[in-house]
């Protein structure tokens, strides 16, 4: 049996078009909810490559809902179960455990009041920016690449002119449009510019976006779902046909750059984009 990856999800011009999520459904303590929030009732199973896994990964570490929510961590390469095995599928690598309510309620990653903010550049971020890194590296033609190339690079200068004018991406509060940005930025220097060509731009040469990781990587509870070498592991290895011999580059150690001082704390919303000449 073949594995089923992303480059087998393609339109007829060879781009890539991703199948939609069938699970649609939230958690909500409004009466009569068919998924209410309760301790011990839900389980995740993540891969920590996977930025989708990732955000919910760090909005459990940031609301404190260690002890509510349990985890499961798979491997990060698909894998047989035994030698004679013809299913190739995710095996279970690690358990942490679970244990009322959230722990940290003053955090509130949706405020109600900045809901038309999010709403707005979530708008452009999943396209172009989060899916839009896919669109760029599982192309298969050089005019489905240019497309999604051109369009990643124009969405990653608007965030970067957005945030050189405030300190979080919907605002001046850390949201969930946050998370969604920053799982990708995560990863762009060490995976998206190798792999997925999308090399046009570079988080570590923007002074503005690095400042921005380096203050979401700092915020407590947040390095500890960052596992740099299980997603180089899952990227680079899981594409026979973009890498065949499984080599995983080295990389510029993007992540001992997120520990580093940042300037957000003073943001004073007048500074000006500047990149870092190469």
């Amino acid at each position: 049996m073949t594995a089923r990856t992303g480059l087998d999800e393609l339109s007829s011009d060879g781009a890539f078009k991703r199948t939609d999520a069938a699970w649609r459904n939230t958690i909500s303590n409004e009466h009569g909810s068919k998924f209410p929030p309760e301790k011990d009732r839900y389980h995740l199973y993540v891969a920590h490559a996977c930025p989708w896994a990732h955000r919910a990964v760090m909005t459990r570490a940031l609301k404190g809902l260690e002890d509510v929510i349990s985890i499961t961590v798979v491997m990060p390469i698909w894998q047989r179960t035994s030698s004679n095995d013809c299913h190739i599928g995710w095996m279970f690598a690690d358990h942490s455990g679970s244990g009322d309510n959230a722990s940290c309620h003053e955090v509130d990653l949706e405020p109600e009041d900045m809901k038309e903010a999010m709403a707005a550049v979530d708008s452009w971020i999943y396209p172009s920016l989060n899916n839009g890194v896919y669109r760029c590296g599982l192309a298969q033609t050089q005019e489905a690449y240019d497309a999604a190339i051109d369009e990643l690079t124009a969405a990653f200068d608007r965030a970067e002119d957005v945030l050189a004018k405030q300190r979080f991406i919907a605002g001046n509060r850390f949201t969930l449009s946050d998370i969604r940005l920053f799982v990708t930025l995560l990863r762009f220097d060490e995976v998206y510019a190798v792999y997925f060509k999308t090399n046009t731009r570079s988080v570590a040469n923007s002074p503005v976006l690095l400042n921005y990781c380096r203050e979401i990587y700092q915020m407590p509870g947040v390095a500890e779902t960052v596992d740099m070498h299980q997603i180089k592991e899952h990227y680079f290895c899981s594409h026979p046909d973009l890498n065949k011999f499984s080599i995983v580059p080295r990389g510029p150690d993007f992540e001992r750059l997120l520990q580093g001082p940042h300037d957000r704390d003073s943001f004073d919303g007048k500074r000006r984009r500047r990149r870092i000449s190469t």
